[in-house]
């Protein structure tokens, strides 16, 4: 490498982070701003002198080339959809997968993570402070998403209990594993994990609720050790204790609580299928009775809404229609097969892998957790559709996954 393009290098990687560092705050709480850098990024990303070089590197890694042939295959999955339009949408929203992904992985600098971990729990902890001005009545609704009875400011609850479970695992991950952190830092992780534990259960997000408790169980055990005896007693006294906290200090997790036993106690004995439970029970055997017709291709890219309403009103008429079963897995299965879903596990399968291969205690641990926690979350909606939420993904995977060591 000449002086030249060593100083135009050390000038785009300095740029690069700069930007980095404006994603990794702005994403959680501004679509617009969020994508503004995301672009920014891609654009000079473009300019990279070595970007041949990085293109080689970044598909020798296994998690990326699981990601590249689950585009793909939604890609050829347009070949035996008939609804092409809506097959071209789906394609867009999986296009994360071939173009952001490797984008990020080859822009970020190990050096860095956790500049780019705290400036996002910055940004949770800020979006946190105004989800308590709202619950409180504070401050009006006007300009926020969010109101008293669900405060989740920038984004819906849907995704923004997601971002507070991988927030808080973050703040704990620092205060339980990295060692030397300055009092400072400590002192706002702590302050921020507690927030976050506090705003988790004033919101509607029950599937974010349900990751938080994973997580936690997840944490604990990576503390004391899998094999530990303590771990399991940890495990037992803390998460009910959380769980009582939160049922008897939050008048809405109480409620979220009862109204989901009385939906299950409707679906079992009545057959009621009006609520939000119902409604997924109703999605999902629809969705099954899809797949069974179509098993290893499944109906194409495109063909899901037409098809679940082809089935919606020969077995259960007087139910809602969808375009979307509210679980991935089912999704995927009944737009891609056998085959399609297959191929998404195993993009799963391999980020577990590098990560019980890593010698990386941050790869080790995060890498572990965050395709556990959305493998949970995921059967209760389609996590990886969504904008926030995908992002939410892709960014930290690309973080984790990198094979610094080969750069």
């Amino acid at each position: 490498m000449n002086n030249e393009n060593n100083g135009f290098y050390l000038r785009y990687n300095k740029w690069q982070h700069f930007q980095l560092c404006l994603f990794s705050f702005f994403f959680p709480i501004s679509v617009f701003l969020g994508n503004l850098f995301l672009f920014s990024i891609a654009i000079f990303w473009l300019a990279n002198p070595y970007i041949k070089e990085e293109l080689v590197y970044l598909y020798k890694n296994s998690y990326v080339r699981a990601g590249l042939i689950f585009f793909l295959f939604h890609l050829l999955g347009l070949f035996w959809t008939e609804n092409l339009e809506w097959g071209i949408h789906i394609v867009k929203k999986m296009l994360d997968f071939f173009i952001f992904l490797p984008i990020f992985m080859s822009v970020i600098k190990k050096e860095y993570r956790f500049i780019y971990v705290n400036l996002f729990i910055l940004a949770m902890t800020i979006s946190s402070i105004f989800s308590l001005l709202l619950w409180q009545d504070l401050i009006s609704n006007e300009f926020l998403a969010g109101y008293a009875h669900n405060p989740t400011p920038f984004m819906s609850h849907i995704s923004f209990n997601p971002f507070l479970v991988i927030a808080s695992y973050l703040c704990l991950f620092q205060l339980l594993f990295v060692r030397h952190i300055k009092l400072s830092l400590k002192i706002f992780l702590s302050f921020s994990f507690a927030l976050f534990a506090l705003i988790m259960f004033i919101t509607l997000g029950r599937g974010g609720q349900i990751m938080y408790f994973f997580m936690l169980l997840i944490i604990i055990f990576q503390y004391f050790g899998i094999r530990n005896l303590k771990s399991s007693i940890v495990a037992a006294l803390v998460i009910p204790l959380v769980f009582i906290l939160s049922f008897y200090g939050s008048h809405t997790f109480k409620d979220r609580v009862e109204e989901t036993v009385e939906n299950f106690y409707s679906l079992i004995n009545n057959d009621d299928r009006t609520t939000s439970i119902g409604q997924r029970f109703t999605f999902a055997e629809n969705s099954i009775e899809i797949l069974k017709e179509n098993f290893f291709f499944g109906v194409g890219t495109g063909d899901f809404p037409e098809e679940y309403d082809f089935m919606r009103n020969e077995r259960t008429p007087c139910t809602e229609t969808t375009v979307n079963p509210h679980n991935m897995y089912l999704l995927i299965a009944t737009q891609l097969g056998f085959v399609g879903l297959m191929i998404f596990l195993y993009m799963f399968r391999n980020m577990i892998k590098i990560s019980l291969d890593s010698n990386d205690n941050f790869v080790r641990k995060f890498g572990f957790a965050l395709p556990l926690m959305f493998l949970l979350i995921m059967f209760s909606d389609s996590y990886l559709l969504g904008h926030f939420t995908t992002f939410l993904f892709i960014f930290f995977s690309a973080m984790i996954y990198k094979d610094f060591e080969l750069n």
